[in-house]
């Protein structure tokens, strides 16, 4: 979804004259999950925050995960 949704951002702003010619995109990656940092260094972003903690809640009550800011620009 990811993938698709930046490619359709690429595609139509090299059509239209009025798009930026760089966006900045970001998503918040939870610490623990390396391979969905894996994959938005793959679409050229990187880790651009220290670490935010307690950013996600889980369902067990004393628990919560850390996370980072990814950002990159198209």
């Amino acid at each position: 979804m990811v993938e698709h949704t930046i490619d359709n951002f690429r595609d139509s702003r090299s059509c239209a004259s009025i798009m930026p010619e760089r966006t900045l995109i970001h998503a918040n990656v939870a610490t623990s999950n390396l391979s969905a940092l894996r994959f938005y260094e793959s679409m050229g972003m990187a880790v651009s925050s220290d670490v935010i903690r307690n950013l996600y809640r889980t369902p067990i009550s004393y628990g919560s995960k850390d996370a980072y800011l990814v950002a990159g620009v198209l």
